[in-house]
């Protein structure tokens, strides 16, 4: 498969599917007819590659927490209306605190290596010029610090079956 030009592109007929890759100056597209076969390559790119487009992909539906460097969303994917939680990080911010960047990128590098089920999922990633936005799997009925916090009293089973997850995340 050889890269397309820009003025390739723009001499096709009809609209291209396909996907564009950026580094620097150097600019790359993949072309495909078969939108499953796109849909292949973007999910395997996604594990690996920061992404584009944002705004275009996903409606943000309102704030449902903040953490030192980010806000989460609850954002829906309009390509098939599934649910999302996002964080939203501004890069000015994040990077302008000490080992900010460093930090973020390491939590990326971090989440993207990992795949089990008692640990958040990371779906994508995405970058504009001013935000990175961290496409996680959306987890509901609150958090556990919150439940202890209020000094709720769990049944031995209970305990058992939170700290058996637990490790098994670690």
């Amino acid at each position: 498969m050889r890269g397309t030009t820009e003025e390739e592109i723009k001499n096709r007929t009809g609209t291209p599917s396909g996907l564009k890759f950026e580094r620097a100056e150097e600019v790359f597209y993949m072309y495909s007819d078969n939108v499953s076969t796109l849909k292949e390559w973007r999910n395997v790119l996604a594990k690996k590659l920061n992404q584009r487009g944002f705004h275009q992909l996903f409606k943000p539906i309102r704030k449902i927490g903040k953490g030192n460097f980010a806000s989460v969303y609850l954002a829906i994917r309009l390509e098939d209306d599934r649910k999302f939680a996002i964080k939203a990080f501004s890069k000015e911010a994040t990077y302008g605190e000490d080992k900010g960047k460093e930090s973020l990128i390491n939590e990326i590098e971090l989440m993207r290596k990992f795949n089990h089920p008692n640990l958040m999922k990371l779906y994508e990633v995405y970058e504009s010029e001013n935000s990175i936005y961290i496409s996680v799997e959306l987890l509901e009925g609150g958090q556990l610090y919150d439940k202890i916090k209020v000094k709720h009293k769990f049944t031995h089973d209970q305990t058992v079956v939170i700290l058996k997850g637990l490790l098994h995340g670690l």
